[in-house]
């Protein structure tokens, strides 16, 4: 079927992980992490935000300009990847864990 989701798969996801020397060269910086619901972003360029649950499904997108707070109360515990992506279209994914 060619229908169209929000879904994507983990692995594509995961693939594009960056380490954490990669994520301060790019000024981002993701806390605090683990988390317990509350989680800030910190960046200068990045334009938009997916958030991503453990199935690759996505749950929240939004738009990041400088300090960005994002509430995951409402999402239960686990993994949670969220990909940023610039003006320039470059995709940076980090994963956040809920506990």
């Amino acid at each position: 079927s060619n229908e169209v989701s929000g879904t994507v798969t983990i692995y594509e996801l995961l693939d594009n992980l960056v380490s954490n020397e990669e994520i301060s060269k790019s000024k981002i910086s993701i806390y605090p992490n683990p988390t317990n619901g509350l989680i800030t972003i910190e960046n200068e360029d990045i334009s938009s935000f997916n958030l991503f649950n453990s199935l690759g499904k996505m749950i929240k997108t939004g738009v990041l300009n400088g300090t960005t707070t994002l509430d995951l109360n409402n999402f239960e515990n686990g993994l949670y990847i969220i990909q940023m992506i610039d003006n320039q279209g470059n995709a940076t994914s980090k994963k956040v864990i809920k506990n």
